[in-house]
């Protein structure tokens, strides 16, 4: 479930946030792991959702039954039948994950009840899925994909209510979100539980590439402070912002560190998070520093790449 892109970018605001405190490098490895387990969390506090949404639907269905005077609102039924819920939460080890992380909206009624007013009162939305008189799996399936891929119902209202929850999930709900719509997106009733729920890491080489590029940047943060310097131009270390040189330390020591990356994948991927976390600036200052770092790694023979061929042009043509 954490690509690359996302274990980077975890990484570098953990290093960002070490190396202005001063922790050490086992303060630093232990933050970084609760961080990653904390958007696996809000991955599992997503997922959630659906099932919480159709019990207020199912209550909503008895309120109405209740009423003398009935109204024109479109009725609760089918989302309280939805047929991939009562699929999807027979899951094991996706209760068996909640309940050990003591996972739950059970606090948060009212957060759930916007959202279900909501869906409700998006009528294009909501309307088509009523007056669709199919029922199936996948059309239900469909309903709660659409409703994941909605910024309707995450909008920055919801982002300040997570913000609230956790630090850590602010920035991780817009790729959480397309992580539970892919979840559901492949859901098999007929699969093993295991392949109905992606797993914290995509690649088991994942874990230990985390965990090695935070721990060989953060240790060799001084040597790499040396190396950027070499070839800044009429610029001092200490007035280049600092989430630009933890990304340039951090794409330095993947290029010394781990030969099976290939250089071009690890300038763009540093270059796209300094769009994100940088200034205007950063992307440009960033790709000329390993641009240069890069060329001198190839003059002295120091690149070792897997992928690197025997005569190493200029990476960019910036």
């Amino acid at each position: 479930m954490l690509t690359r892109a996302l274990l980077r970018t975890k990484t570098a605001q953990v290093l960002y946030a070490n190396f202005l405190s001063r922790n050490d490098v086992f303060t630093m490895q232990n933050e970084l792991n609760f961080s990653l387990q904390k958007t696996y969390d809000l991955y599992h506090f997503l997922l959630l959702l659906p099932l919480e949404i159709t019990k207020l639907a199912r209550q909503d269905l008895v309120n109405t039954d209740k009423k003398l005077l009935k109204t024109d609102e479109f009725s609760s039924e089918k989302l309280a039948e939805n047929i991939f819920i009562e699929k999807f939460y027979e899951n094991k080890l996706f209760n068996d994950y909640i309940a050990k992380q003591k996972i739950s909206w059970l606090p948060y009624q009212d957060e759930l009840q916007k959202i279900f007013l909501k869906i409700k009162n998006n009528s294009r939305f909501y309307q088509k899925y009523v007056e669709n008189e199919t029922r199936s799996l996948e059309e239900d399936k469909r309903f709660w994909e659409i409703f994941f891929s909605s910024k309707v119902f995450f909008d920055d209202e919801f982002e300040d209510f997570l913000e609230d929850l956790s630090i850590y999930w602010l920035d991780d709900v817009g790729i959480v979100r397309s992580f539970a719509e892919q979840t559901i997106h492949e859901f098999d009733p007929d699969a093993a539980d295991k392949k109905n729920i992606l797993s914290m890491f995509k690649e088991k080489s994942d874990k230990l590439y985390v965990n090695d590029l935070a721990k060989i940047a953060f240790e060799s943060s001084k040597n790499y402070d040396v190396l950027i310097s070499n070839f800044l131009t009429s610029w001092e270390l200490d007035r280049i912002t600092k989430i630009d040189v933890v990304l340039l330390k951090m794409a330095i020591c993947e290029l010394k560190s781990f030969p099976e990356i290939p250089v071009r994948v690890t300038m763009n991927e540093y270059i796209e998070i300094a769009k994100f976390y940088g200034t205007d600036k950063s992307r440009t200052f960033i790709n000329g520093v390993l641009d240069k770092i890069v060329k001198r790694m190839r003059e002295t023979g120091t690149l070792n790449k897997l992928d690197e061929p025997m005569s190493g042009s200029q990476l960019s043509d910036n």
